[in-house]
């Protein structure tokens, strides 16, 4: 999953899955952390957390299903960075 280019359901390149946060009590991925692409330009942050649910298809990429909007400043600051119960891999 490393590495795999990301891009929003309406053919948007992001960048590449930096890391996985996984969620151990449920025993699944919880989120994506995805290396933004330098030339993106609207995010405040160049490493977004991106939510597992977002996600629609795996394979040679990555495509999720929300462009770029303001809730994506709000989930790279979820609590998942801070509980014990997660855990990036």
């Amino acid at each position: 999953m490393r590495g795999k280019k990301v891009y929003t359901s309406v053919g948007k390149y992001l960048g590449h899955v930096k890391s996985l946060k996984f969620d151990m009590n449920k025993n699944r991925v919880a989120s994506l952390l995805v290396k933004i692409d330098i030339r993106m330009k609207g995010l405040r942050s160049r490493v977004v957390l991106i939510p597992y649910s977002w996600v629609t298809a795996i394979g040679d990429i990555v495509i999720i299903d929300k462009t770029l909007s303001e809730s994506w400043s709000e989930h790279k600051k979820s609590d998942i960075h801070k509980s014990k119960d997660f855990t990036e891999v």
